[in-house]
C-alpha cells in the first residue's frame, strides 16, 4: 500500500476564536482542524454506510486512530500560515466602522459589548481575517478505495460548509477550501461564483438523498437542506455580510428590548416582530405544559424568567450551521440545516424548562418548524407573511438539497 501526499490549503474568511493550553494565544492548531475533519467526515459517513453506528465508529477509527484502536491510516500536519499576529481579548471585531450588532449578536459568548461582564473584560483572544494555512495529509489507503474518498470529501466540506474554533456553527472561523492537491497535482479549486458554489455543495449533499431516517446524531440526509446569499454592493467583506445575516435572525428570533417611550419592544430599533412570545409567556407558567419553540436552535436556552435545559445532558449543539465564503469579489453566505434526533432519548426525550419536564415536540414536524421558516425567509419564499418576509438587502438566493 502506497502513502498518498495530500495538501489542503484554507483561507480563513472570518476572525478565528482557536485557542490551546492559553486561553489568551490564538492559534492555528492541528488538533482543532482534525476535530473539524472527523466531525464531517462523521456528517457524511451516515448515509454512505446506511446509518449503521458500528460500522462508521470502526471505519473512522481506522482512518484517523482512536484509544481502541490506535494509530489510524492518516497523519497530518500544518506545513503552511500566514496568520497574523493574536489580537487580545477585548478588542472590537472591525468591518469599516467597527464592530456591528448583527455580528456580535451572532458572536455571543466570546466578544462582550461595552458595559458587559461587570466592567471586565471577558472576550477572547483570536486571529484576524484573511489568512491562508495549508495541513499535509499522509493517507495510507487504496486510491480507489471509498475511504479515501470519504477523506477527500470531508476536507471538501470542511471548506464549503465548515469553520473552526468557538462560534465557528455562527459563521465565524469559516474555513474555505483554496486547493486540494494529491502528490503534487491539484483536484480541487474554490468556486467563483455563487452558482459554482451551490453546484459544489450539492454533490456533498447528493449522498443523502437515499437518507430518509432522521439521523442519530448531524448528519447528512435527505432532509438537508443549504441555503445561499451574496451579498449586495453594500458588503464587500465575509464579516459584513456576516453582520448582515445576524441583523435578519434578530428580527426573526429576538423579542427586543422595551422603547424609551413605552411603545413596546424594538429590535436594530425597529417594532419588534414578536415571532416567539408565546416562549416568553411559557417561562412566566409555574408549571409549563410545553417548550419554547426556539429551543431547536440549540440549548440551553437563557431566558430572564429561567432556563430551558435538556434531559441527562449538558447541551444540544443548533443543527443549523451557517458558513462564510469568498467567491471573487463577492462574500457568499451558506446555512446549512441538518436535521436529526434532537435528544438522545428519540421520542421520549425531555427537557428541563425552569426544572420542569416536557416532552419535547414532534421531531418530524412542528419541532423543527422555526428553522424550517427561517431558511424560507432568506429565500423570500412567502412574502405574505410578515415573519417570512427578510429585510436586509441580500442579492442572490438559492437552496440546496431539502426534501424531494
Amino acid at each position: 500500500m502506497t502513502i498518498e501526499r495530500i495538501e489542503a490549503t484554507y483561507r480563513v474568511v472570518t476572525p478565528l476564536f482557536s485557542t490551546g493550553a492559553d486561553p489568551e494565544q490564538a492559534a492555528v492548531r492541528i488538533p482543532s482542524f482534525k476535530g473539524v475533519l472527523r466531525w464531517w467526515w462523521r456528517a457524511l459517513a451516515w448515509p454512505r454506510l446506511g446509518g449503521k453506528l458500528d460500522a462508521i465508529r470502526a471505519e473512522e477509527d481506522a482512518l484517523f486512530g482512536s484509544a481502541r484502536s490506535g494509530r489510524g491510516k492518516v497523519t497530518m500536519r500544518l506545513v503552511r500560515c500566514n496568520a497574523p499576529p493574536p489580537i487580545r481579548g477585548g478588542e472590537a471585531l472591525k468591518d469599516g466602522g467597527g464592530a456591528k450588532p448583527g455580528a456580535r449578536y451572532l458572536s455571543y459568548g466570546v466578544i462582550e459589548a461595552p458595559g458587559q461582564g461587570g466592567g471586565r473584560d471577558r472576550s477572547r483572544a483570536f486571529l484576524n481575517a484573511p489568512f491562508t494555512f495549508t495541513v499535509e495529509l499522509l493517507a495510507r489507503v487504496e486510491r480507489d478505495s471509498s475511504r479515501r474518498g470519504s477523506l477527500l470529501d470531508a476536507l471538501k466540506a470542511v471548506g464549503l460548509l465548515g469553520g473552526m474554533g468557538a462560534k465557528s456553527r455562527k459563521g465565524y472561523g469559516s474555513l474555505m477550501l483554496e486547493s486540494l492537491s494529491i502528490d503534487g497535482s491539484a483536484s480541487e479549486q474554490a468556486p467563483t461564483s455563487i452558482d459554482a458554489l451551490a453546484d459544489a455543495i450539492g454533490q456533498l449533499l447528493a449522498a443523502g438523498r437515499g437518507a430518509t431516517e432522521l439521523p442519530a446524531y448531524t448528519a447528512i440526509s435527505s432532509r438537508t437542506r443549504a441555503v445561499l446569499v451574496s451579498a449586495d454592493s453594500r458588503d464587500t467583506t465575509p464579516l459584513g455580510l456576516l453582520d448582515r445575516v445576524g441583523r435578519e435572525i434578530m428580527r426573526y428570533r429576538s423579542k427586543g428590548r422595551k422603547s424609551q417611550n413605552g411603545s413596546g419592544h424594538v429590535v436594530l430599533n425597529e417594532k419588534s416582530e414578536g415571532n416567539f412570545l408565546r416562549d416568553h409567556e411559557l417561562m412566566r407558567e409555574a408549571r409549563p405544559q410545553d417548550h419554547p419553540r426556539r429551543i431547536v436552535f440549540g440549548l440551553p436556552h437563557n431566558y430572564r424568567e429561567g432556563n430551558v435545559e435538556p434531559e441527562g445532558q449538558d447541551r444540544r449543539a443548533s443543527p443549523l450551521l451557517i458558513h462564510m465564503h469568498q467567491c471573487g469579489a463577492s462574500p457568499i453566505a451558506v446555512m446549512t440545516f441538518l436535521p436529526a434526533r434532537f435528544l438522545p432519548q428519540g421520542p421520549a426525550a425531555r427537557v428541563k424548562v425552569n426544572r420542569q419536564l416536557v416532552r419535547i415536540a414532534d421531531e418530524d414536524a412542528k419541532l423543527w418548524k422555526p428553522v424550517e421558516d427561517l431558511l424560507d425567509r432568506f429565500l423570500n419564499r412567502d412574502p405574505s407573511t410578515a415573519a417570512k418576509t427578510r429585510k436586509e438587502p441580500f442579492g442572490d438566493a438559492i437552496e440546496v438539497g431539502g426534501p424531494r
